[in-house]
């Protein structure tokens, strides 16, 4: 006699096997989502702050060794003159299109990169900001573990697939 109860004990395992390795696919997918679009941690975006500080500070110090040296080397110059130099050699004007150097180049070149960031860092940390991804340097990393994981569950599911289409099931 055919028995009736294996048939649909074996459906019923390869349904719940087909289900499960579509399920862990999806996960995986949205991991792999969540490595490449979470937020930064506080450190990297600190990290990147300091390389822009650290430049706008070197472009600025170039520019104060000017204004500084249009002074020195001026030792008749009156205070009219210098604030006149100083206006001209933009010391702190408004940037313009005549005047580009920047605020941010001002204060970083001002007051240093260190205490730019640590400023930045305060600001950040009193912000109500969501919970951070993994670091930039361990993303690759974690993505090409999630991607072989991924291509293992999709080959998996394939073979789900090809093996109910050679008993003639249907599956979608």
């Amino acid at each position: 006699m055919f028995d009736l109860f294996s048939v649909r004990k074996n459906l019923k395992n390869f349904a719940d096997e087909l289900a499960s390795v579509r399920v862990q696919i999806e996960e995986v997918t949205r991991e792999i989502e969540d490595v490449n679009f979470a937020p930064l941690p506080d450190a990297d975006v600190l990290a990147m702050f300091r390389t822009w500080a650290e430049r706008g500070a070197n472009e600025y110090q170039a520019h104060l060794k000017t204004v500084i040296n249009g002074v020195r080397h001026r030792p008749t110059i009156t205070d009219g003159d210098v604030y006149r130099h100083l206006q001209n050699m933009e010391l702190l004007p408004e940037p313009s299109m005549n005047r580009p150097l920047s605020h941010d180049k001002k204060l970083c070149g001002l007051f240093g990169p260190d205490a730019v960031v640590a400023l930045l860092a305060e600001r950040m940390a009193a912000m109500d900001l969501p919970a951070a991804g993994l670091p930039r340097a361990e993303r690759a990393k974690a993505l090409e573990a999630l991607e072989a994981k991924l291509s293992k569950l999709k080959a998996t599911e394939a073979n789900l697939l090809a093996t109910a289409e050679k008993a003639g099931l249907a599956v979608s």
